[in-house]
Order: structure tokens, then C-alpha cells, then sequence
């Protein structure tokens, strides 16, 4: 009698057990901004990518980040320093498909936009990315989307990054947009010796990823990275 107790014991406990690997599994497989939208994530070297843009509208503490909507208030709070983002075209309904467009003081606040253990990337995590994926010529068409880009002769590699990146497009300091899915731009969270943050950008044409200086004053998309290590 004691071994059938013992036995119904070492079940129970298998199956127990069992729910909660696959709760883990479950939780592992997405992880969450402070308004609580959900991200996966795709391990690429040493460091996870999420695999969508941000769209997240409050720091990591819950404090709002204002929502701008016209030319004119995106170049004032450039000018104020305030933290900002818009969607693209001023249209919230574009954030499904773009998420949101941040502009430097946002990126740069130290109460943090991204999700818990996550970061805007550095120039350095950046180019590593580049290099794990081949390098700077063909990592573009590999970090793409299999749609939107309009480039059949990149359908075969594009999107086998998994990062499912739209073309996105950003805001110029003047509060312009960019051509809607011609091209991406993405923050670093590194600035130049002249002192303008370095973006990283995807272009229609090509299939490479190309770093440049831009405005300060400008809007651009977020992919938030976290080491491996710091599980």
C-alpha cells in the first residue's frame, strides 16, 4: 500500500511539474513593454532582437511619453527637449504595422522605454548584428520582411533574420515624414564625436544596412536588444 501512495505521489508531482515547464515556455516565448503589448524575440549571436518595433507610449516606471500629432509640435518639443513619439503619417492606426516613431529625448531618458532587461542598442551591438549576419552587404536584405521592400531578387535570403522588419520609415526634424516602406531608420543609443546620434538605416534599393548621422530633431524606430548573458 505504501508504494501505490508513493507512486500516486511521483505522478502527481511529474504532472505538476510538467504545467509549470510549459507556463515557462509560454511566458519565455514573448516578453512586455510597460503598457503591456507583447514582443517576441529571436536570439542572433549572442544577443536577443526583438522582433518587432516598439510602440510603447510610457517609460518603464509608467510615466506617459506625449504623444505628438502635428509638424508643428514635433519640432517644439525638439526644441523644449521633451520626450516624444508619433506614428507615422500622425495616424495611430500605422502602429501595428510600424509601431511608434521616438524622438532623442525619449530614446535617451534614463526611465527607460524599453521592456524589463532590455535596451536601444549601441552603435557596437549594432555592427555586431551586421556581422552575424554576413556582414554589412547582405545583412539588410537578411533583417527585412518577406513583403513591403519590392525587391524579388531579395526574397530568397529576406527575412531569414526572423526580425520581420517593415519599412518603416521616420520623421525629419522638421516634423516630414519619410516615404512610407522605401526605407527604414532605426536609433543607437551612440552619438558621433560631433555630438548627433548615429542611425542605422535600410534602404529599398539595397540590401546592405548603412550607419549615418542624423538630427537629433528627428524621429526614428526602436529594436531593443538584450545580451544573452545578462539572463
Amino acid at each position: 500500500m505504501k508504494e501505490v501512495v508513493i507512486r500516486i505521489l511521483l505522478v502527481v508531482l511529474s504532472f505538476f511539474s510538467m504545467i509549470a515547464v510549459n507556463a515557462q515556455r509560454k511566458k519565455d516565448i514573448y516578453v512586455l513593454d510597460a503598457d503591456r503589448n507583447k514582443y517576441t524575440f529571436v536570439l542572433i549571436g549572442e544577443d536577443y532582437w526583438l522582433t518587432s518595433n516598439l510602440e510603447v507610449t510610457s517609460f518603464s516606471n509608467r510615466d506617459g511619453i506625449l504623444e505628438v500629432s502635428t509638424p508643428e509640435k514635433w519640432i517644439e518639443v525638439c526644441t523644449k527637449g521633451i520626450p516624444a513619439y508619433c506614428y507615422y503619417d500622425f495616424n495611430s492606426a500605422n502602429a501595428e504595422k510600424y509601431g511608434a516613431i521616438y524622438n532623442y529625448s525619449a530614446i535617451s531618458d534614463s526611465r527607460n522605454l524599453c521592456p524589463k532587461g532590455y535596451h536601444i542598442p549601441t552603435e557596437n551591438e549594432w555592427y555586431v548584428l551586421i556581422m552575424n549576419l554576413g556582414g554589412r552587404d547582405v545583412a539588410g536584405t537578411k533583417l527585412k520582411s518577406d513583403n513591403n521592400w519590392g525587391r524579388e531578387e531579395e526574397y530568397e535570403l529576406a527575412n531569414s533574420s526572423r526580425m520581420n522588419t517593415p519599412g518603416s520609415a521616420g520623421i525629419t526634424e522638421n516634423g516630414e515624414f519619410y516615404e512610407d516602406e522605401l526605407s527604414a531608420y532605426f536609433w543607437s543609443a551612440s552619438v558621433s564625436l560631433s555630438g548627433e546620434p548615429i542611425i542605422f538605416t535600410l534602404n529599398e534599393h539595397s540590401g546592405s544596412v548603412d550607419a549615418m548621422e542624423l538630427s537629433k530633431c528627428g524621429g526614428y524606430s526602436v529594436r531593443a536588444v538584450k545580451s544573452k548573458s545578462s539572463n
